[in-house]
């Protein structure tokens, strides 16, 4: 910035005809490492550079005022430079442009000081804009790494209220939902093996290479294909990471257990509560429900052919005897609040629907509508909803 205010300062000098030799060197000497400022100073030289005065005495009295006058409108003096006491004797040419040059000299401070200020603003806005890096601690890609070599990482993140589509570097397309992060190595198709890390939900739709598996990793199950389509839940604050197939095969391992190996068929799901994962002692999904995980089918909605689970990649959050707690973390993804049991009655309610494009205070009505056995109001504030069961308590902010 200092320099900046330089280059100004030299400008102002010599356009205002003040500067001294060395001062016009050294602009000089800048302008032929910056010729796209020629244009900057031309202009202002244009602007402000005084017009010839004739050199002939002017007489004081009328004329003095009628010139002063004339000038102060044209803007190229200013009135405070006179007083009307000078009427009367022999005023010079060079006063006058004396006072000009002082008028111009204030006006050049002011435009430089304008367009610095413009400068300053557009910097400033293009620093606000700049999207900044996510210092993140980000995963590593294989759990034998090399603190040396730390890879480079590619990050795709969808906020909350949204959901993209991602397609990878073989091909594979991957959708994204709300509130949800996928971290995969830059030299993607470099690997050994295609890995990816998700934190949250995505539908995969994998492309097939016999020589070359793709490995899902997430906190609780790495997920291992050849080519396939497949569902993966895996949100931190989720009771459960879930994995449902709908085509091919998976194979489901336990971190720190790679030896535990689980096929998946189509149309299964599996259930893993979060944080048990790595207990498991079972070779097989048989006995799964015994290990606090389970395998279970995956059914339609009632009436529908859409599946609950890979909803959302239609454009639906449909829900089959969810519980009322797990739907409102749902809820504030897809609609990115944030919700708030005021009493734990709520909490255990079970719904079964399908949100389309209702607004959220009409999904929250058409719940209500849904329930009339469990009953429970609502307030919305800004970002944030209240649930309980006493509706004059809601009234009151907590």
């Amino acid at each position: 910035m200092e320099a900046q205010d330089r280059i100004w300062e030299l400008m102002a000098r010599k356009v205002s005809g003040e500067a001294a030799p060395e001062e016009l060197e050294e602009l000089d000497e800048w302008m032929k490492n910056h010729p796209e400022a020629h244009y900057v100073l031309e202009t202002l030289m244009q602007a402000w550079h005084p017009t010839p005065e004739s050199n002939e005495r002017v007489k004081s009295g009328e004329f003095f005022a009628w010139h002063v006058q004339r000038m102060v409108e044209m803007g190229q003096l200013d009135a405070a430079d006179f007083s009307l006491v000078d009427a009367g004797r022999e005023i010079y040419p060079w006063e006058i442009e004396e006072a000009g040059r002082r008028l111009r000299r204030r006006k050049l401070l002011m435009m430089a000081g304008g367009l610095g200020m413009a400068l300053l603003l557009i910097v400033l806005v293009w620093w606000i804009w700049l999207p900044e890096p996510v210092h993140r601690q980000e995963p590593q890609l294989n759990e034998v790494a090399v603190a040396h070599a730390r890879p480079k990482l590619d990050t795709v993140v969808a906020a909350k209220g949204a959901r993209l589509q991602v397609l990878l570097p073989d091909g594979s397309k991957v959708w994204l939902n709300a509130g949800s992060e996928l971290v995969y190595a830059h030299d993607f198709l470099q690997k050994a093996n295609r890995e990816v890390h998700l934190r949250g939900e995505a539908y995969f739709d994998v492309v097939h290479q016999d020589h070359h598996p793709f490995i899902i990793h997430t906190s609780a199950i790495n997920i291992r294909v050849l080519g396939t389509v497949f569902d993966v839940r895996a949100y931190p604050d989720d009771e459960a990471t879930v994995a449902v197939l709908l085509k091919g095969a998976i194979e489901v391992t336990f971190p720190g257990q790679p030896e535990r190996r689980v096929i998946l068929h189509p149309r299964e799901k599996i259930v893993v509560p979060n944080g048990v994962g790595t207990n498991i002692q079972l070779d097989t999904l048989a006995a799964a429900a015994h290990s606090g995980y389970s395998v279970l089918p995956v059914h339609p909605m009632p009436h529908d052919t859409m599946i609950a689970e890979v909803s959302w990649v239609h454009n639906a959050l449909a829900f089959q005897q969810e519980s009322f707690e797990e739907l409102a973390r749902q809820m504030e993804r897809w609609y990115n609040v944030q919700i708030r049991f005021v009493d734990d009655a709520p909490r255990h309610y079970q719904f079964t629907g399908i949100f389309t494009s209702e607004s959220l205070a009409e999904a929250l009505r058409a719940l209500q509508l849904a329930s009339p056995h469990q009953p429970f109001a609502y307030r919305i504030e800004n970002q944030e909803v209240y649930i309980g069961t006493d509706a004059a308590h809601l009234m009151v902010s907590p």
